[in-house]
């Protein structure tokens, strides 16, 4: 049986499957170098233990919202579009958490913020609120659209007098399953035209130290675009809170 050898390959040949082989490695490479930027990307703006956006995934997702604002609404907009020209920020704080960790140890403080963000989700209305847990135990959620007063009323539920928020936590502790009463405090203050979003943040944050100290467990209202008073709402006592 003859066999005929294979013709040899010129050194051009030779060059050219070489190169093909290095762009093909090349765009492996950068494939798998721009599946790594996004993921890294992503993860630096998700907290990994509630799976929230953290503190900087939220500003990003209410940037666009923020800039879409107008900074001084004309009157025929306010008109047309009322509900479409303010965002309300609440800033959020679980009460009495120290005393869960101190308690209960830090691994079921880690399931009661992590069913926080759960039972936190379910507060948003629509794809342009965000929430996000903002850093320990505290949260945050932008509410497009409306004012400090409809977030009030957005958490008061029919019947009762005042605005709650809370849910009950069933955690594992020492291998046996126990349900904790988690409550919030917190401060809403709808965003001004032409403030920095930082200003919005520190109105709320005040309501929100101001309802620790009036005893927690409620929502203290900053003033709307309106020259309105601010409101108290309390959520009731609940256990365990926060000092």
């Amino acid at each position: 049986m003859h066999f005929s050898a294979k013709p040899e390959l010129t050194l051009e040949q030779r060059l050219q499957l070489r190169l093909e082989l290095l762009e093909e490695q090349v765009a492996e490479l950068k494939a798998a170098n721009e599946q790594l930027e996004h993921r890294l990307h992503t993860e630096a703006k998700i907290d990994p233990l509630t799976g929230l956006n953290n503190r900087r995934g939220f500003e990003h997702a209410i940037e666009p919202i923020l800039h879409g604002l107008p900074r001084r609404p004309k009157p025929e907009d306010q008109r047309k579009e009322p509900r479409r020209q303010i965002l309300s920020i609440l800033m959020l704080d679980i009460d009495r958490f120290k005393d869960v960790n101190d308690v209960y140890g830090h691994d079921v403080g880690d399931q009661v913020l992590r069913l926080a963000g759960v039972f936190l989700k379910t507060q948003i209305r629509n794809k342009k609120d965000a929430v996000a847990r903002h850093g320990g135990e505290e949260f945050v959620i932008a509410f497009y659209g409306a004012s400090a007063a409809d977030v009030i009323r957005h958490f008061k539920p029919p019947g009762e007098k005042y605005a709650t928020l809370r849910f009950d936590a069933t955690v594992v502790h020492a291998e046996t399953p126990i349900t904790l009463r988690v409550s919030f405090s917190g401060g809403v203050a709808t965003h001004i035209p032409g403030e920095p979003y930082s200003e919005t943040i520190r109105r709320a944050d005040i309501e929100l130290l101001s309802a620790k100290d009036a005893g927690r467990g409620r929502i203290y209202k900053a003033k709307d675009l309106e020259p309105k008073r601010a409101v108290c709402v309390s959520s009731g006592s609940a256990s365990p809170e926060k000092t």
